[in-house]
């Protein structure tokens, strides 16, 4: 799990301390910095990799990923109070080597890009349980697992696989029967199709492209273990208002029986559907965790929730949320009237 991290000198990040809870949203304006926190943490995770390898890290596009504003000269990155400095030529850890229990990608920590893959008809088959940054061997992960039972504390419905779970939260998040086959057609290869309300086997091709996408979510987080890190980018591409509402409440279920999950969103009814779920004790306030970030220039904003599900800050005043966000269109409401 990673309890807390600390930047310094990278990109526009000049001096961040930022302690995660199990639901952490990141969200702000475009071009701020957000997808620059997860990227520290996944070099923190690469680096972590190769010293366990006895292999050195070096980072090769150092000019690119240094804050430029400050003409840093190194960079720091400490997950969990280690700390690994990095400068154009070579990494240094604080500690003799990193945490052996800390999670690396694939092994505790699962990263799916905003950049993942849409709809396939075809999926690639492969005997390794990967994700793969853009979620391309997902459906082949749901493949080798789908007749498993998942954790015990993640089962929300009587059946305890993989497949049957995934088919609840896929129903019950999009609001229509529907369910996932996947069939092997060759060595490499395998065909995905829907059982969708009374049609027996549907095209991912011919289905919303939110479909897919919400499907990859789904089996990454269920595939998860208590005490593991899922870290998603944009999880509301492609879905109607009301099925990023109801995504907040499987993130909420997720996080609450153990499994961290990190979001990085737009998505005003994601949050909003938190907050709500915090309002009905379906989560406890101190397990959610928001940071916004308002410029490319100025630090995240820590901001967490009450047992009533409103904002507050740090240290447990009340307070709205920062300007420009959710009230971007309230000044047109108003006049309309």
């Amino acid at each position: 799990m990673i309890k807390n991290i600390q930047i310094r000198g990278f990109k526009c990040l000049d001096d961040e301390n930022i302690h995660f809870g199990m639901l952490n949203i990141i969200t702000g304006l475009n071009s701020t910095g957000k997808s620059s926190l997860i990227q520290a943490l996944l070099f923190y995770c690469e680096a972590t990799e190769y010293s366990r390898n006895g292999k050195p890290f070096i980072l090769t596009n150092f000019d690119e990923m240094r804050n430029k504003y400050l003409n840093s000269r190194e960079l720091l990155i400490s997950v969990n109070d280690n700390s690994l400095l990095l400068t154009s030529d070579e990494s240094k850890w604080e500690q003799a080597s990193p945490n052996s229990s800390f999670p690396t990608k694939d092994q505790g920590l699962y990263y799916l890009s905003e950049n993942r893959s849409g709809p396939e008809e075809l999926a690639k088959r492969i005997k390794n349980p990967m994700v793969g940054d853009d979620g391309c061997f997902l459906f082949n992960l749901f493949d080798l697992y789908k007749s498993q039972p998942i954790e015990v504390s993640l089962q929300k419905t009587k059946i305890q696989t993989l497949s049957q779970n995934l088919d609840y939260w896929l129903s019950e998040i999009l609001g229509v029967r529907i369910e996932l086959t996947s069939q092997v057609v060759t060595s490499t290869n395998l065909k995905i199709s829907y059982k969708f309300d009374e049609l027996p086997a549907v095209s991912p091709l011919h289905l919303g492209a939110g479909v897919s996408y919400l499907a990859k979510i789904l089996i990454l987080c269920l595939y998860s273990k208590p005490g593991e890190v899922v870290v998603i980018e944009n999880p509301e591409i492609h879905l109607h208002p009301a099925a990023q509402s109801r995504l907040g409440v499987f993130f909420c279920w997720i996080a609450k029986v153990g499994v961290q999950i990190i979001l990085e969103t737009h998505c005003e009814h994601l949050i909003n559907r938190v907050r709500y779920e915090t309002y009905s004790k379906n989560i406890t306030a101190e397990k959610v965790k928001l940071f916004y970030k308002s410029s490319h220039r100025n630090p995240f904003q820590k901001i967490e929730l009450n047992e009533h599900g409103r904002y507050i800050s740090e240290s447990g005043d009340p307070m709205q949320f920062p300007s420009g966000f959710f009230d971007s269109t309230l000044t047109e409401l108003l006049e309309i009237g």
